[in-house]
């Protein structure tokens, strides 16, 4: 599974440099809950970062936006510290390719704005050795809403994105004996560089 899931996020950068008229490098900080966690004290928010790239294809004010992003995020619920977005916890990984599509309402020469939306596809990519979960006790492809704004001036970019998970973030009867129906809310703001 992991080697597919690496041949095809090659094949997605290959095609999306192909195929773009721009490209998007981005980073971002988020937060993400878990939602309906099952046991006592849950606090199901989780902090991390992603990292990634977005291939812009334009058509007048329409945009599409395929991409690849890396995400990598505490697994057990932790303070949020926007302070310290990269510290190091017990991590999650996962690979996103997300398929937006988008307008422009706001063009100059030096600066716009894109507001987008679309899916998102999650592969588990792994997690750290713990005492609480195994990787079996994910599921390895979920989906989600994604809606979002980008605002550039000259090169560099400001971002935010809201995503909302419809698949199950556990399988049903994990090894690990985790009773939990949740789905990944994940809220993101970062910087970019356009060209």
């Amino acid at each position: 599974m992991k080697i597919k899931l690496y041949i095809l996020s090659i094949l997605s950068l290959v095609v999306g440099i192909a195929l773009g008229q721009g490209i998007h490098l981005r980073t971002a900080v988020t937060q993400s809950v878990f939602t309906d966690e099952q046991w006592p004290g849950a606090n199901p928010t989780r902090q991390g970062y992603n990292a990634g790239f977005d291939v812009v294809i334009e058509d007048g004010a329409t945009l599409i936006m395929p991409g690849l992003h890396f995400q990598k995020m505490s697994l057990l619920p932790v303070k949020q510290d926007w302070t310290n977005p990269y510290a190091e916890y017990t991590d999650i990984k996962i690979i996103k390719l997300p398929l937006q599509i988008g307008f422009c309402p706001f063009e100059t020469k030096l600066s716009d704005l894109k507001i987008h939306g679309g899916l998102v596809a999650n592969f588990l990519a792994g997690i750290d050795t713990n005492d609480k979960f195994v990787e079996e006790d994910f599921n390895d492809v979920r989906g989600a809403f994604i809606v979002g704004a980008t605002f550039r001036v000259f090169f560099m970019t400001i971002h935010a994105s809201y995503e909302y998970g419809f698949s199950k973030i556990y399988v049903d009867n994990p090894p690990s004996g985790i009773t939990s129906t949740s789905k990944e809310r994940m809220l993101a703001f970062g910087l970019g560089i356009y060209f």
